[in-house]
């Protein structure tokens, strides 16, 4: 399957109000993909931090 990447450039236009061409629904699946993964990410790091006193940076992989 192939992406057309300046669809990303359509979406990020559009959510910010200036878009001249809409964006299409797999820039807009694939944003949310992303936010959604950004925001667990977020949370577990607070979670790490806030309840158990642990820092990302503590771990080794």
């Amino acid at each position: 399957m192939s992406f057309d990447w300046s669809q990303y450039l359509n979406l990020a236009k559009e959510l910010a109000g200036q878009a001249t061409i809409p964006a299409e629904q797999e820039a807009r699946l694939r944003d949310a993909i992303s936010r959604s993964y950004y925001a667990a990410f977020i949370l577990a790091r607070n979670y790490l931090r806030d309840k158990q006193g642990q820092s990302i940076l503590d771990f080794r992989f």
